[in-house]
């Protein structure tokens, strides 16, 4: 009975939080413990977790301060600042001898990466030789081709040595088993 009365005591009596705006920026979060909960906790009759959780709006903090008390405690959080709107998008109109890209005529452009000979510069060879051979692929069919032939060969050689360990184990296992001693002769 004693127990009951303390527990209800500790929900009547309890934590109370507040939080407040920082001078150097952020938020001072304020924990204040009633007089009576410090009592309890001190004489021992409670064993009670003091808990307090942040609430999800509040963040930024960076100081806690604990007290003990009754007193209100304030529920403030720094003022924002006012939104500035959004400049509106700059809009450049092209001068009117300026040709839609529609209309541009095409240029040369080289892979990264891909190396020319020597003697050519990439003006001429555009204007010279033709576009890629239609069908040639980048591709390293031969690498991949043999790779795969590699790791089947691989794990069919695997497969064969398993095979033997296991023939050879049933081997040693049968010569090492105990044979029937056959009846002596009793002279």
């Amino acid at each position: 009975m004693c127990g009951l009365v303390v527990c209800l005591a500790t929900v009547v009596v309890g934590i109370d939080a507040g939080w407040q705006p920082l001078d150097e920026g952020g938020i001072e979060y304020l924990i204040q413990i009633e007089p009576q909960l410090l009592d309890a906790l001190r004489s021992g009759e409670t064993a009670e977790l003091l808990r307090s959780e942040i609430p999800t709006h509040v963040r930024d903090v960076r100081a806690f301060r604990i007290s003990v008390g009754n007193g209100e405690l304030p529920h403030r959080l720094p003022t924002l600042e006012p939104e500035v709107p959004a400049a509106e998008p700059l809009v450049v109109d092209p001068p009117a001898d300026v040709k839609p890209l529609a209309e541009l005529q095409a240029t040369y452009a080289q892979k990264l990466g891909a190396k020319l000979p020597k003697d050519t510069h990439p003006d001429t060879e555009a204007k010279s030789q033709p576009s890629e051979k239609p069908g040639k692929s980048d591709r390293p069919w031969l690498v991949l081709t043999l790779t795969v032939f590699v790791l089947a060969t691989s794990l069919g050689g695997n497969i064969y040595l398993g095979w033997l360990t296991c023939d050879a184990r049933r081997r040693c296992r049968k010569l090492l088993r105990p044979t029937p001693s056959a009846p002596h002769d009793e002279q």
